[in-house]
């Protein structure tokens, strides 16, 4: 049971990574790099800064 919860762990982990990157992409490519805030990322993401 311990392999499929880290795995499943994992596997929620890279997702919200990959949905990340995919958001700071959008902000990047909108804003530049330099004009991109954590704050406006984390709200984009419903993370919290």
């Amino acid at each position: 049971m311990n392999k499929n919860v880290n795995k499943d762990n994992n596997e929620l982990f890279m997702n919200r990574k990959e949905q990340i990157i995919e958001k700071a992409k959008i902000l990047f490519y909108k804003n530049g790099y330099d004009n991109t805030s954590m704050r406006e990322l984390s709200k984009a993401t419903g993370l919290s800064v």
